[in-house]
């Protein structure tokens, strides 16, 4: 017996179910059989037929929300009838999203989904949750607290956006898909998470100890163009200024109650996947687009210049030296040649410094830290780092699994990494051998103030605020 399914290309619905009983030579459409896939079925669609008896077979897609929509259906007849085997028993209902079925030793059935993996030890009767203390979230988007290293939220893949406070229990703090998230850099009393297409964006306090709502945004940018879960949102240390993107950029000067449009399309179709202020001067801001598009504006947003890369791809990260706003690193989301360049004249010229990172790795995070002199990427198979970008080395420990977003403590010298299906990691990198990192012409010189003016030992810090003088401006940061 064979069974084979199609999605349907326009909306991804079921478009037919269809059975062969003599080794393909002819085949019958089974018109009874539910749209399983909903409206997903390019992310997630499954069939497996059970070992012994032909006449079962199991198809899975999205989820029983209602609206006609099943997740895991089962026919015992070949196919004639069906019905949704989703939710059965009180051990754990199969999470959302049906990416592969499969039977194993002993008949067990096994299923894979975005919520990680369930069993049946009686063909879908009644399943098993197997991811207690297993690391298998899949994150887009992660933001660490500015001086707490314990305090993390990233967005997901269907799992909401959970925030972890020390405990290997993260708390989910909004439900659904996670988009960009943010911890705001100027009171990081408050903290955003989004939907897909970030919208709506969510406002929360973070009391000491627990997470409260706060606030439903409902953002203008409805009909635009916008990354599904990986768009843009970043705050400026100097005030409640943020910014987000869609094909555009859009910018919040109250915390992200209202937003205004800065920038006609910065794209050439597509949409923006990256944004960063200079931390010196909130109007001056470089935004990456999927389709390789790359702008910068010195004024808020008020005219805008392209600036011509080296070679074609999809900006997926953008690091501005706080000590020199023209200073800038960007990653491209490509496996082989130009995938990591920088510039020190704000994207005029550009400086290849991909270096001897192995071909086939594919490029989708970056993160830096200015000040040690220490350049990390993500990408599909853990993270790599340069201290004087040219020589890259893997990170060990870190699981072979794609990065997708990077973010660093500077001070305390933490790298958070978050990957999709291998979830959070944080990696304590003050021991990491930097050889002559002095020397690198990113390292930024400052001088450390306390609130009274005193200068003051950046080896000695205790808890309080305190100012990073330099050249090129000061900084406001917090020492817990």
């Amino acid at each position: 017996m064979i069974y084979v399914s199609f999605g349907r290309a326009s909306n991804y619905s079921l478009l037919a179910f269809y059975k062969s009983t003599d080794g393909g030579n002819t085949w019958v459409q089974l018109t009874s059989t539910p749209n399983y896939l909903g409206t997903q079925g390019f992310y997630n669609h499954t069939i497996v037929v059970h070992p012994t008896n032909p006449d079962m077979v199991f198809a899975g897609g999205q989820y029983p929300y209602g609206f006609g929509y099943y997740g895991i259906v089962r026919s015992t007849d070949g196919g004639n009838t069906w019905q949704d085997i989703t939710n059965r028993g009180s051990l754990g209902n199969v999470h959302p999203d049906i990416h592969h079925m499969a039977y194993g030793a002993g008949g067990v059935l096994w299923v894979a989904c975005d919520g990680g993996i369930w069993k049946s030890y009686d063909d879908g009767n009644s399943w098993v949750n197997l991811n207690e203390n297993l690391e298998l979230t899949q994150f887009y988007t992660i933001d660490a607290h500015p001086w707490d290293t314990l305090l993390v939220i990233g967005g997901t893949q269907d799992n909401g956006t959970p925030l972890f406070s020390g405990s290997l229990a993260w708390w989910e703090v909004s439900g659904g898909d996670g988009g960009p998230v943010l911890w705001r850099p100027d009171n990081p009393t408050y903290f955003y998470t989004t939907y897909i297409y970030s919208n709506p964006i969510y406002r929360f306090r973070w009391t000491g100890s627990s997470a409260v709502f706060d606030r439903y945004i409902s953002p203008p940018w409805g009909s635009d163009r916008v990354s599904w879960a990986n768009g843009p949102l970043e705050g400026h240390p100097s005030g409640p200024i943020m910014i987000a993107g869609t094909h555009r950029l859009w910018r919040s000067t109250d915390g992200g109650i209202s937003w205004t449009a800065i920038s006609g399309d910065l794209t050439g179709g597509g949409y923006l996947l990256s944004a960063s202020f200079s931390h010196t001067n909130p109007d001056t801001i470089y935004t990456g687009s999927s389709d390789g598009r790359f702008y910068f504006t010195h004024n808020g947003g008020i005219s805008w210049t392209r600036r011509t890369l080296p070679v074609s791809g999809p900006i997926t990260d953008i690091w501005v030296n706080p000590f020199n706003s023209a200073d800038v690193f960007i990653t491209l989301q490509r496996a082989s040649g130009i995938r990591v360049l920088r510039s020190t004249d704000a994207g005029t010229t550009w400086t290849n410094i991909t270096g001897d990172l192995p071909t086939g790795k594919t490029v989708r995070a970056l993160a830096v830290d200015f000040e040690a002199g220490i350049l990390f990427v993500g990408t599909d198979d853990g993270v790599y780092y340069t201290t004087n970008l040219s020589n890259y080395t893997k990170i060990p420990g870190i699981p072979n699994a794609i990065v997708f977003n990077l973010d660093v403590n500077t001070l305390y010298k933490k790298l958070y990494v978050a990957t999709h299906g291998r979830g959070v990691w944080m990696v304590d990198y003050s021991s990491v051998s930097v050889g002559e990192r002095k020397e690198a012409t990113y390292v930024g010189r400052y001088e450390v103030f306390d609130v009274l003016g005193r200068k003051v030992s950046r080896d000695k810090l205790k808890r309080g605020v305190y100012f990073l003088v330099s050249d090129k401006g000061v900084r406001k940061v917090f020492v817990k």
